[in-house]
């Protein structure tokens, strides 16, 4: 693979680009510039208003249910967060993958475009999802417009927020 589009991408997204290189599958790479471009990088684990209850985000947006011992004010390293981010991306790949049979032959921009939305919604919200229904009935169209869906949070005041990050990613 030709990786020359490296000189593009923001400082955060080259340092996590060398360990990102080691990882299968080729969208790994591709997918990191792009969901780090969104997600910045946390050196102290910290609990978010718009996140739900209960979830603690680190790093390139891992969260606790990446790290089960992760606790808010654990400190990490940039290397640490590069590493885990590289290590993490191949097996969001592997849930795509399982939930969504057929991903694996999908162009690189719709397969960017799914681990992007696993890595931040999780498999169970993949499983349970029109995105993943649509696609697996082969209604490509219907299946990514439904990833537009998706760009809301509840807020610290209980409420429905369209977050434009989410819209943006989408």
């Amino acid at each position: 693979m030709n990786w020359s589009f490296l000189r593009f991408l923001n400082p955060i997204s080259k340092a996590v680009a060398e360990p990102v290189k080691k990882a299968t599958p080729a969208v790994a790479l591709p997918a990191a510039a792009f969901i780090s471009g969104w997600e910045g990088r946390d050196l102290i684990a910290k609990h978010y208003a718009h996140d739900p209850v209960g979830v603690i985000t680190y790093c390139q947006g891992l969260t606790n249910y990446d790290n089960k011992t992760v606790k808010v004010g654990d400190r990490f390293t940039p290397e640490f967060c590069n590493k885990k981010f590289a290590e993490a991306l191949p097996n969001y790949w592997a849930q795509v993958v399982r939930q969504i049979p057929k991903a694996d032959t999908f162009p690189l921009n719709r397969k960017i475009a799914l681990l992007s939305f696993t890595y931040n919604v999780g498999e169970g919200n993949l499983k349970k999802s029109s995105v993943r229904r649509y696609l697996n009935e082969g209604n490509v169209q219907k299946g990514c417009d439904a990833l537009r869906l998706y760009n809301t949070a509840v807020g610290s005041d209980g409420k429905r927020h369209i977050l434009r990050g989410l819209v943006n990613r989408r």
